[in-house]
């Protein structure tokens, strides 16, 4: 008879809040480059990144000053730090606005660079003056030309603490070693949401079958492992090929079936697992995205599988590692 010890159930300690920590302090860094003081007597100053060809910091701080026109001219000055990236056909600018202690986050999408710089220019003018864009206009408008309309204007009237929010769903491979005898291979799927500082993620798959002999005899068992979890990743690094650093937990459940002798039966054990890893993701054209990550786990417990005079077939290891690749579907 095949009998599985179940095993003594550990908690792991958080491990995810210190590496998300570290993500967002990295990320306020990388974005907080590039400084354009305020002049004085205007209410704002501006951080302004974009490709060549988009307009420049001083054309987007003249058409601000222009919402403003003489409005908030005595207020306490805000700060705007606004990055401008292209992927593909698509541009993107990601905004983030500090009103002394108060900070708040939006990104836009559209066609064309001018397109995002106009409701750039709009957004953080409304931060400062909430009747910005009242004054009639005394000189040209930023865009030189009539941009193209954007894919999906901005709810101006929601307040801008609200960030982009993406769902997605993805499946792919895994090859990992840690439960099973040997490197066991499988599928496996995911279903998430991603926000501009994280990335949030239910996983679940399967390993193919894995059977194991005992030495010197024909006895064994055949092992196969099912596993459902949750994962969180930070953003490190961006734009271009994505890198982020990962936490998950998961539970893993083993089923042994034993053959070779008179009577086999089998066995099941449930185990808890902790992992950590980088993922890095790859554009493959809106909406496609390319994911490869690899993981160092620690199982929380131990399961021993044995059968009835042939001895033990497979003690579960403490220590293991994962590699996935898989190809996910934002909308």
């Amino acid at each position: 008879m095949f009998h599985g010890r179940s095993p003594r159930w550990q908690f792991p300690h958080p491990i995810g809040l210190g590496v998300g920590a570290a993500a967002a302090v990295l990320a306020i860094g990388i974005f907080s480059t590039g400084s354009v003081h305020a002049q004085p007597g205007r209410p704002f100053e501006l951080s302004w990144q974009a490709p060549a060809g988009c307009p420049t910091g001083r054309d987007v701080e003249r058409e601000i000053t222009r919402l403003l026109g003489d409005a908030s001219r005595n207020r306490a000055t805000v700060r705007a730090f606004a990055e401008v990236t292209r992927r593909d056909d698509d541009w993107r600018v990601q905004i983030r606005i500090q009103d002394a202690e108060r900070v708040s986050e939006r990104s836009f999408e559209g066609a064309t660079c001018r397109a995002v710089t106009k409701v750039a220019s709009l957004i953080i003018a409304l931060a400062i003056e909430p009747n910005a864009g009242n004054t009639p206009e005394s000189a040209p408008p930023v865009a030189a030309e009539k941009p193209e309309p954007a894919r999906s204007m901005p709810d101006l009237g929601v307040p801008l603490t609200q960030t982009s929010l993406r769902g997605f769903v993805a499946a792919g491979t895994v090859a990992e070693l840690r439960i099973l005898p040997r490197v066991g291979f499988g599928a496996e799927i995911a279903l998430g949401v991603r926000l501009p500082s994280l990335s949030i993620e239910l996983r679940g798959g399967a390993l193919l079958p894995q059977p194991t002999d005992v030495p010197t005899t024909a006895a064994g068992g055949r092992f196969t492992l099912f596993t459902a979890g949750l994962r969180v990743c930070a953003p490190v690094a961006k734009p271009g090929p994505e890198i982020f650093a990962c936490a998950a937990g998961f539970l893993d459940r083993v089923q042994a079936e034993g053959y070779g002798v008179t009577t086999p039966g089998s066995a099941t054990a449930l185990l808890g697992t902790g992992a950590l890893g980088p993922r890095i993701d790859f554009a493959l054209g809106e909406p496609l995205r390319l994911s490869v990550a690899v993981e160092a786990t620690r199982t929380f417990g131990e399961a021993s599988f044995r059968l009835d005079n042939v001895g033990t077939v497979h003690r579960t290891p403490l220590w293991g590692g994962s590699a996935r690749v898989h190809v996910a579907w934002l909308f």
